[in-house]
């Protein structure tokens, strides 16, 4: 499940105060997708923001997830991006995307 910024930060601030245990059991019927571990890394990212603004807190990002690149993060971007065009490009003059 992709979580939105204010998911994010109400789980966290669940975890926070209660703890991560009460969050799961508090939050599970809410969000039936959720895992102790996505409590865990919430409530840390909520911790490390604790006495920021409300946006924020709002904005807490998600992790990236997977192994990091070997190449600087704007050439990657580039590279993504022509890739993307050239599979767009062959694969609408061949119809295999209907």
């Amino acid at each position: 499940m992709i979580w939105t910024p204010g998911q994010r930060a109400e789980i966290g601030q669940h975890a926070a105060t209660k703890g991560n245990t009460c969050a799961l059991l508090y939050l599970k019927e809410k969000y039936p997708e959720l895992t102790k571990q996505t409590v865990s890394d919430f409530a840390k990212a909520y911790r490390e923001l604790n006495g920021k603004s409300e946006s924020e807190i709002l904005g807490i990002k998600k992790k990236r997830i997977g192994r990091p690149t070997l190449l600087p993060e704007d050439l990657m971007k580039k590279i993504l991006t022509l890739l993307k065009r050239y599979i767009y490009k062959r694969c609408s003059s061949v119809f295999c995307c209907d």
